[in-house]
């Protein structure tokens, strides 16, 4: 009995039952997705200052999903392995991570070392550690290269 009922849809653009149920319906289920998704990844609202956007939101949304897929995966299959892992969540993991920068200078960068409990998640983990990146020539810097040639 507690789904049963008249439901009442007022709208000053569709004027057909049947389509205003149907609009109505399918934004639910939208909305019931991103507070899915912004629940998997710990995301806040998606607030937008323009419809340009939101297409660019929703795809760092998606990569983010898709990184925390991958890193519970490593993190089962290392648990299924025996290894212990030096942070109890994925929170933890993340913000002990999140402080590894790279230094970028003309000819190339590095990054900053890794040692302690980051190194051993790493490890525990199997991500490969950051290389250094030096006398890399980028697309972009060899297309304005030769664009500036060309003046």
């Amino acid at each position: 009995m507690l789904c049963k009922g008249i439901r009442v849809l007022l709208s000053d653009f569709i004027s057909d039952p049947v389509e205003a149920s149907r609009a109505y319906t399918e934004r639910n289920e939208v909305e019931e997705s991103f507070r899915k998704l912004k629940d998997f990844t710990g995301a806040r609202r998606l607030h937008i200052s323009a419809s340009k956007t939101l297409s660019g939101k929703i795809f760092v949304h998606f990569l983010a999903c898709s990184i925390l897929c991958m890193l519970r995966h490593r993190i089962h299959t290392a648990e299924a392995k025996g290894i212990k892992l030096p942070f109890d969540s994925v929170p933890k993991m993340l913000a002990s991570l999140s402080n590894i920068t790279q230094t970028i200078f003309p000819d190339g960068g590095y990054f900053s070392e890794i040692v302690g409990k980051k190194k051993e998640l790493l490890e525990g983990l199997e991500i490969p550690f950051p290389e250094a990146e030096m006398n890399i020539e980028y697309e972009e810097d060899i297309a304005a290269e030769a664009e500036e040639n060309l003046d």
